[in-house]
């Protein structure tokens, strides 16, 4: 994790929820350098955890359906 993850491009200050494994979530969609999209999670103890490439697919496809 060396990669500098601060460099944000556009941040989309909405606070999305959805339901990601049967439980409700919060948080924001951050784009970074137009090519990476992490989805932030805002928890119950404020603090920020940025979900990374492994589970990202999960919550972009959780996201979307939100969305509609």
């Amino acid at each position: 994790m060396g990669e500098k993850l601060v460099d944000f491009v556009e941040f989309k200050k909405e606070i999305l929820r959805t339901k990601v494994l049967r439980m409700t979530v919060k948080g924001w969609l951050i784009n970074i350098r137009k090519r990476t999209t992490l989805f932030v999670i805002l928890s119950e103890a404020k603090n920020l955890l940025l979900l990374l490439n492994s589970s990202l697919d999960v919550f972009l496809k959780a996201i979307e359906e939100f969305k509609k």
